[in-house]
């Protein structure tokens, strides 16, 4: 018999499918693990309890199709969220409530709402609605009116919410009140509002809703000075100047033999608009807005007459006013209308706002003039007109998302597409093209960017895959980066990019699956970081019995993420958007920070009858169940949070050795001893055994257990079949856990 070691420290393609776990000539056999449940692969190499969730607010759906979420930046500091329901957009700030904005948008569509965030709006698509904006503004001015130096407060004419978070810009007829730091006119700070008529400034608005780092105020200034909030938001038509032209099913009318038609003049204006007569009944009112090209000439056409007249105004003058042939010319109404539907999704790229696949068009593409993002102008093929463009394809090709990377992307059911890649120069109506780079397709998911990659799910819903630019091929490069965790992302109907959240390195993708659970990715391609976890969110009610609850959409911007989550408490399913969050360990969570300490923590009526685990103080304060709304503690706690439990699972693949006789996965092994190496971590089990072993002279009453770092040794009492046990490493409390890696002492036969 010999002994040998064996040290796996990289876990960099997290949890495996169970259908390689024969494979253990794959590279990635021996970076994984049989089981990677609720935790998140590090790129240092291990795994890391995953983020928990804090509850921030009750969603009005009734099922899960019926609540979608869109987070933007607005201003580099000031993360939006929008929750999105049946005929409303609730827009919160650092969970907030801004503002409630009624829509037309039904429960049944919002999920296919598609959003753009260009020149400090959100434009919102969908193929069976106008193109609309939503804009925030500034509210009426208030009115300086005194300070509170002792307190730091400044105190304005008209109440405001206690508590709320608010961007405000100061002006004055005078001097704005003096501050350490300075505050000046016409510059964004934030504040927050700390009674009715007392506010607080702050830099950013996490200060603000930390309550920390707030402006030091000294004197009131001179003369009337205002605080100017703005929060008040509206939703519109976008002003579309000119829409692009295209012919739906008049040249078949008007190409026919002996079809004429004959300008009154060879030049039109505003004022003084010419004349264009068919010689058959073909205009119609649809072609109000649209274009007339033909003998030399070309024509915005701006009054229907009747079917042999319109009226309009010439970019480029007719050759003469003969009769020409109907077959030589071009009749287009807008492209874009109730009738004929219009755009499904958009992006902004070099200065221009692109969309794509309309409800008649679903393979166009159309691209605004430069610098002006609301004209679309395609009358003339100048280098800063706007851009059409129709690609002809050998099947039904159906545009459903668009990507700005190093080109622009556009995506649709039957492949992924890219202008050029080989000039730098800007696109333009001439030279604007489409490639395809693959032949995938894609599902309704629109597509995420992340770690320099396009992350999408392809059109048959099961696969997640990867387009990375390849400059040697001059191409992006396809890599299905689900295959080796396919069992992880089954369905995904969602996606976000968590991309170097506050707590840990790393870009995550999340995926959420139709069955509620969450698959995670983990990327950083200089590493070879590949990993996949999975990501569960349960409850266990007064009786213990335990529900699954279940994620349902997923929205991130900048570091920060939230999702919808259903969960069945009380008589059915309710749906909470909670954010995900490393600074809480539980899930749907309620943090507290009292002045006096607290026994009694409140604000919890929507986890009603639920068993919660509670954090305070440093110290694991047990389970509690919530009644009214409250949890009542047997030791009162200054900071802490309480939410619903979740289990964090590691379990390594059986022991395989290689060997000069071969691997040794199906030959008797026997571990004698395991090790353990973990990290800042403390509550963790193995085998039912304590990580770290806590000794009683090590213990303090009333002093916390601190997280720790070291090596677990254990003698591993089992048999010589490494199949007949599972290793397990788990952490069912909500406190750090961080394994760097697992040893093997093995003795052969």
């Amino acid at each position: 018999m010999a002994n040998t070691s064996v040290i796996l420290s990289g876990f960099s393609y997290g949890e495996l499918d169970p259908k390689l776990a024969a494979r253990v000539g794959f590279a990635g056999y021996t970076k994984s693990v049989k089981t990677a449940s609720n935790v998140l692969s590090i790129p240092q190499g291990g795994f890391t309890r995953r983020f928990g969730t804090s509850y921030r607010v009750t969603s009005t759906a009734t099922a899960k199709d019926y609540v979608a979420l869109f987070a933007f930046l607005y201003d580099d500091l000031a993360i939006y969220n929008l929750v999105i329901e049946d005929l409303s957009i609730r827009i919160y700030l650092e969970n907030t409530l801004q503002a409630t904005v009624v829509t037309t948008y039904p429960r049944e569509i919002v999920k296919d709402l598609y959003f753009v965030v260009v020149n400090e709006r959100i434009i919102i698509l969908h193929q069976n609605f106008v193109i609309r904006q939503l804009i925030r503004t500034a509210s009426a001015a208030n009115i300086i009116t005194g300070v509170d130096a002792a307190n730091d407060y400044i105190t304005i004419t008209n109440a405001l919410t206690v508590g709320d978070i608010y961007p405000v810009k100061f002006t004055t007829a005078g001097t704005l009140p003096v501050s350490n730091p300075q505050i000046f006119v016409n510059t964004f700070y934030y504040i927050r509002v700390i009674a009715a008529n007392s506010i607080r400034v702050y830099y950013t608005p996490t200060d603000a809703t930390n309550n920390v780092n707030y402006f030091d105020i000294a004197a009131v200034g001179a003369g009337v000075s205002n605080v100017i909030v703005y929060n008040t938001w509206a939703i519109s038509d976008v002003p579309i100047s000119i829409y692009p032209a295209y012919d739906f099913d008049a040249f078949a009318t008007y190409s026919a033999a002996g079809f004429t038609f004959t300008s009154s003049a060879v030049s039109g204006t505003v004022g003084v608009p010419l004349t264009i007569t068919a010689s058959a009944a073909v205009f119609t009112a649809a072609h109000v807005g649209g274009l007339f090209i033909g003998n030399g000439g070309i024509v915005r056409i701006t009054v229907f007459t009747d079917t042999t007249h319109v009226n309009g105004y010439s970019y480029e003058d007719f050759t003469n006013t003969a009769a020409f042939p109907g077959k030589e010319a071009f009749l287009g109404e807008p492209a874009w209308s109730a009738a004929r539907g219009y755009p499904r999704a958009g992006t902004f790229f070099q200065e221009r706002f692109f969309v794509c696949g309309s409800r008649q068009i679903p393979n166009g593409v159309w691209g605004s003039t430069i610098f002006s993002v609301f004209d679309f102008d395609d009358s003339q093929q100048l280098d800063d007109s706007a851009i059409s463009y129709y690609p002809a394809s050998g099947q039904s090709n159906v545009f459903k998302a668009m990507t700005a990377s190093k080109s622009l992307l556009v995506h649709s059911n039957t492949g992924n597409y890219s202008t050029s890649l080989t000039s730098e120069n800007p696109l333009t109506p001439s030279t604007f093209t489409l490639v395809a780079q693959n032949l995938d397709g894609i599902s309704g998911v629109i597509p995420a960017n992340v770690d320099n990659q396009i992350l999408y799910v392809d059109k048959s819903a099961r696969n997640v895959k990867s387009m990375s630019w390849d400059i040697v091929q001059s191409s992006y490069v396809n890599t299905n980066i689900s295959l080796t965790s396919a069992h992880l992302v089954p369905t995904p109907i969602d996606i976000a990019v968590y991309s170097e959240p506050e707590f840990t390195d790393g870009y995550y993708l999340i995926c959420v699956n139709e069955d509620g659970t969450i698959g995670i990715y983990n990327s950083l391609i200089e590493q070879d970081i590949k990993g996949w976890t999975k990501t569960s969110t349960a409850q266990n009610n007064v009786a213990g019995v335990a529900s699954p609850g279940r994620f349902r959409a997923i929205t991130s911007a900048a570091n920060k993420a939230w999702a919808v989550v259903e969960r069945d408490i009380g008589a059915g399913s309710v749906f909470y958007v909670e954010e995900l969050n490393f600074n809480v360990r539980t899930d749907s969570s309620v943090s507290y920070s009292f002045t006096v300490a607290s026994a009694t923590l409140t604000g919890l009526a929507h986890l009603n009858g639920q068993t919660l685990q509670v954090y305070g103080d440093g110290i694991y304060q047990g389970e509690f169940v919530v009644a009214a709304g409250t949890v009542t503690l047997t030791t009162a706690i200054s900071n802490g949070f309480a939410g619903l439990s979740f289990r964090s699972l590691i379990e390594p693949h059986p022991v395989n050795i290689d060997t000069k006789k071969g691997p040794t996965l199906y030959q008797e092994v026997h571990i004698r001893n395991i090790y353990i190496h973990y990290f800042e971590s403390i509550g963790m089990t193995f085998q039912g055994f304590d990580i770290p072993v806590i000794n009683m002279q090590d213990v303090v009453l009333d002093m916390l257990a601190t997280p720790r770092t070291g090596v677990f040794d254990y003698t591993l009492m089992e048999g010589w079949n490494s199949f007949t046990y599972d290793i397990q490493i788990i952490q069912d409390l909500p406190l750090p856990m961080t394994l760097l890696a697992i040893g093997y002492e093995v003795e052969l036969s």
